[in-house]
């Protein structure tokens, strides 16, 4: 079950079962304040009060086009927005809905922020001026979040133009550098960065981005401030806008991957998943908002995974303990993958990889032979398109 997939359209549709008793508990299953969308509004009514919600992961019915079939109707849009707003209401979460402009049936909330809470920008950074640059500019001149602060950590730099750059960051009053002497491992440099945070929300940021939406901070800050939620990543396009990150799926190409990696940036997805907030088993840490009590429950990042899969990990871990994760497409940047560590597949770093792969293999081995909950058994594992698996389904007849 995703809640914040919901929310954003009625994934679940019209072929539902549900007891009785339940039924007693909402009240009318179908209000004509919300004529168009009276099934969606009973199925959030149902499923705030169910105790336990299942996916039937079966090819169980087939829909039929027919020549009446067409894009909603304002009718039916204004009560869907109508019918998530009540559902917001019911939940005591302060937030407006609005209709997503170029789909159907699918929505956008922006809940309301409480307070101006500090968030804290944690970026490790060996040299590459140039690279770290761009990604601090663009912080610093985009960002419409006032309540930030940038903790750059220094990590074995050798070049003088770099020290010379660190010279003029630090005189910003938003900037803040630390030092971490020791040898290069991502984990424990984002460990050693958070212990210095005093803020309630860390972003956990490459060097190689680059802002693209100004309110990033405010979509993701929206989602993460909820108790439920652990970790928000947004939108990551490579540098030939093409998307590189549109969401995390656990159990695909042998252990785990992006999917629909460079698709045009303009397009939707599959079932326009690349156009709402959703719920997802994984984001990068590329870009990553957490909310630093969570961080530290869970122990900050494994420094057994120096490099790779420490960001899958964390968000292994969180999902365990009950913590849903979000990507939202609305924060988008850029990510200009790997430009600053080199690629995982060079000689020098192959053993390093192997060696990470093969830890991560061995923790989640159950959860990879199971699948990814949100990623539909009856699509293929071999690929990161979507692309159903014929051999699983049969005819109707």
């Amino acid at each position: 079950f995703a809640p914040d997939t919901l929310r954003s359209w009625n994934y679940i549709g019209s072929f539902v079962v549900f007891k009785r008793t339940l039924m007693d508990k909402v009240g009318e299953a179908f209000r004509e304040e919300y004529d168009g969308s009276q099934v969606y509004d009973l199925i959030l009514r149902l499923t705030e009060q169910a105790g336990k919600i299942v996916h039937i992961a079966k090819i169980l019915y087939f829909v039929r086009a027919h020549a009446t079939s067409g894009p909603a109707d304002l009718r039916m849009t204004r009560s869907a927005q109508k019918a998530i707003a009540s559902h917001l209401e019911r939940l005591g979460i302060p937030g407006k809905v609005e209709a997503a402009p170029a789909v159907d049936n699918v929505y956008r909330i922006h809940y309301a922020i409480k307070g101006t809470p500090l968030v804290y920008i944690i970026i490790p950074n060996k040299d590459q001026v140039e690279t770290l640059a761009i990604c601090i500019d663009s912080i610093l001149k985009k960002t419409t979040w006032a309540n930030y602060e940038i903790i750059l950590c220094e990590n074995n730099s050798t070049e003088p133009e770099t020290f010379k750059y660190h010279e003029e960051l630090v005189k910003n009053p938003k900037i803040r550098m630390i030092t971490w002497e020791k040898a290069f491992n991502y984990s424990s440099i984002n460990n050693f960065a958070a212990e210095h945070a005093q803020g309630d929300y860390l972003i956990l940021l490459n060097n190689d981005t680059e802002i693209i939406s100004a309110s990033w901070i405010e979509e993701m800050l929206m989602f993460c401030q909820r108790p439920e939620v652990g970790a928000v990543g947004g939108k990551l396009y490579y540098t030939d806008d093409t998307l590189q990150h549109g969401g995390i799926v656990i159990g695909i190409m042998g252990i785990a991957s992006h999917t629909q990696v460079h698709y045009p940036r303009d397009n939707q997805g599959y079932m326009y998943n690349l156009t709402y907030a959703r719920n997802v088993s994984c984001v990068p840490a590329a870009c990553m908002m957490i909310r630093k009590e969570v961080f530290f429950e869970l122990g900050g990042l494994n420094p057994k995974f120096e490099v790779t899969f420490n960001d899958l990990d964390l968000c292994m871990r969180m999902r365990a303990a009950g913590y849903l994760i979000v990507f939202t497409p609305f924060a988008e940047l850029y990510h200009d993958e790997s430009k600053s560590r080199g690629s995982d597949y060079a000689p020098q770093n192959h053993r390093r990889f192997a060696g990470e792969v093969h830890r991560f293999q061995c923790l989640w081995s159950k959860e990879i032979a199971k699948g990814d909950p949100y990623h539909n058994p009856n699509l293929r594992r071999d690929t990161t398109e979507y692309v159903v698996d014929f051999a699983k389904l049969k005819a109707p007849q």
